[in-house]
């Protein structure tokens, strides 16, 4: 290989190695972490093995419900929201709300410490839920809610700490 040819060569390498590195930092500035800690209310007493998952506001997870489901709502006449139909027909047909409304929600579990960590988490706001059977919510007929929602404003680079307190000590299982 003539040295000309050569040099073009590494020159090309050079150039593809750092359009691609600047295109890795700009994605970096993009996303964020939210770290929290679940503990009882009123206490510091941790509660491990809770149930932790992020979800964009604005997405389909942030309601619940699939873009078909939604659809599938408002052809047999319910009363949809007509935001809920315009965001389901952008997740299904690719429009202009599609990467938010088809988000994918994250998640995670704490640790014995109540500790969790979600990293990797898209600029914007967030809902957090924390899940354990019995431990969040107000008590009907004996038995809690096992979800607890916080909000999260996730910046680029950078860490949201939250922070879940349970309403009560869990019920006692009768087996």
């Amino acid at each position: 290989m003539p040295l000309k040819a050569f040099a073009m060569l590494v020159l090309a390498i050079a150039v593809a190695t750092i359009s691609q590195s600047r295109s890795l930092v700009g994605q970096d500035t993009a996303v964020g972490t939210i770290q929290g800690t679940i503990t009882l209310e009123g206490a510091s007493d941790p509660i491990a093995d809770v149930q932790i998952t992020v979800v964009a506001k604005g997405s389909l997870a942030a309601t619940g419900f699939t873009a078909q489901q939604v659809l599938q709502a408002f052809n047999r006449g319910a009363d949809v929201s007509p935001e809920l139909v315009q965001m389901a027909r952008d997740a299904t047909q690719g429009g202009p709300g599609a990467a938010v409304a088809n988000a994918v929600p994250l998640a995670t579990i704490s640790d014995s410490a109540g500790r969790f960590t979600v990293r990797n988490v898209p600029a914007g706001e967030h809902i957090v839920r924390a899940q354990l059977q019995n431990y969040f919510g107000p008590a009907v007929n004996g038995t809690r809610d096992p979800i607890a929602v916080v909000n999260a404003a996730v910046e680029g680079k950078q860490t949201t700490e939250i922070r879940v307190e349970a309403s009560s000590i869990p019920a006692e299982s009768h087996y």
